[in-house]
């Protein structure tokens, strides 16, 4: 998979679950991949992935990006509500997701 696809690691499926399990857990991270691809601006994925995949705090992601605060708020709002909605779509709450990333 090329590295600017790469928005979700694969680590984040848990290699000591079971192979059902983790055949879940990929589909998924597939599946969230693609909607993060494709459904999000890349103003949107590039807030969203800096923030809540690889942890950055918010003045150092707003910093980069040339805004302000309160408009990474608004802008990472919209990226999760676009998320959300695109899953529901397909069927898939976040509790659905939760559930097999949990214990």
């Amino acid at each position: 998979m090329p590295q600017q696809w790469r928005f979700i690691p694969d680590t984040l499926a848990d290699s000591s679950a079971g192979p059902e399990k983790q055949a879940i857990q990929r589909m998924l991270l597939s599946t969230l991949r693609r909607i993060i691809a494709t459904e999000l601006t890349d103003k949107q994925r590039q807030a969203l992935v800096a923030v809540r995949i690889h942890g950055m705090p918010l003045e150092e992601v707003a910093r980069r990006m040339g805004t302000n605060r309160n408009a990474l708020y608004k802008l990472l709002h919209d990226a999760r509500q676009r998320l959300k909605k695109r899953m529901m779509a397909e069927g898939l709450s976040p509790q659905d997701v939760l559930a097999a990333f949990g214990s």
